[in-house]
């Protein structure tokens, strides 16, 4: 299957209904708590304001306790970034799983087939490449510094032309986070190790970055649709979302051999018109038809067991 018609809107988002409401207990639990834990939390201490005591020793007193506090927090992090590695995977073989037998089976949301290391591992090289990939902007800021400072240009202007330069390199990076966007369900599905997993992903999306993006954008709005009924929605369309990737994935990959499994099930039978057996013609039947085809005078001439009457004779 071609990429824009894996990566279909409409057609991922209709599979993935489909797929909640064939297996709701195992996609709606996975999808729930990917987007309960898979969220970026922050634990830090700022300065000398964080208490607004206004005695030292009192901030002196509390720093063993901020200490275990950031300590803590550190930890927590740590097991929740394992946890949504481990949760990846196996939502995406509930996905799979729920597509090839129509069945909802919820173990299959927490079975990593150890994959989960694999996962852990991509998702850290992923985010170091990205952040080698923000570098750039750093000398980006320092020209508009170098710009207000040493050539007394306005500081207004001199942030414009930062930001101008900011916005030529973006693409760039958006290029590169483009590029590792399917690592993810590479690792999940194929269980490749990372490095190859970002190849293959590379390779995928050579050619569809741009219809990647729109899509990304576009799953993004459902997602965040979800606030609007009374943010217990997102729980829903947030697995809407995450069941529409892994979809299009198997779509993109698998072909028809996905695609000819649960869905092909799910569409309705075309009727197919009735065929009435033939009759099966007998002896006495075609001696009838032939009697009925024969000239009105051969008839009258035939005699009664049905046969022809013999010709007159010749004088």
């Amino acid at each position: 299957m071609r990429f824009t018609e894996a990566y279909s809107i409409s057609r991922a988002l209709s599979n993935a209904w489909q797929l909640i409401f064939a297996a709701p207990a195992a996609l709606l639990v996975g999808g729930a708590l990917l987007m309960l834990l898979d969220g970026h939390y922050q634990f830090g201490i700022g300065g000398d304001e964080w208490g607004d005591f206004g005695d030292r020793r009192i901030e002196a007193w509390l720093a063993p306790f901020v200490t275990i506090f950031i300590a803590f927090g550190c930890l927590l992090g740590l097991f929740f970034f394992i946890a949504t590695s481990w949760l990846h995977v196996g939502f995406a073989n509930a996905v799979e799983e729920t597509a090839r037998t129509g069945q909802d089976r919820i173990a299959a949301v927490f079975d990593a087939k150890n994959r989960w290391l694999s996962m852990a591992l991509v998702r850290l090289l992923r985010g170091a490449v990205l952040v080698l990939g923000l570098v750039p902007f750093l000398p980006i800021v320092l020209f508009g510094v170098l710009l207000h400072e040493g050539f007394d240009l306005p500081e207004e202007l001199a942030a414009v032309a930062a930001l101008v330069g900011a916005l030529l390199y973006l693409p760039v990076l958006i290029y590169i986070a483009l590029g590792l966007a399917l690592v993810v369900p590479v690792v999940a599905l194929e269980g490749l190790d990372p490095f190859a997993a970002s190849r293959r992903s590379w390779s995928l999306v050579r050619g569809n970055r741009f219809w990647l993006l729109l899509y990304g954008i576009v799953l993004a709005l459902v997602e965040l649709s979800g606030l609007l009924l009374c943010c217990i929605g997102i729980f829903f369309t947030s697995t809407l979302a995450r069941a529409a990737w892994t979809d299009s994935y198997l779509a993109l990959t698998r072909g028809d051999d996905y695609l000819d499994g649960f869905f092909a099930k799910a569409q309705p039978a075309s009727p197919t018109p009735s065929v009435e057996p033939e009759a099966e013609v007998t002896a006495e039947d075609v001696r009838a038809e032939d009697a009925t085809s024969m000239p009105a005078s051969e008839t009258d001439a035939a005699g009664e067991d049905g046969e022809a009457a013999p010709p007159p004779p010749i004088p």
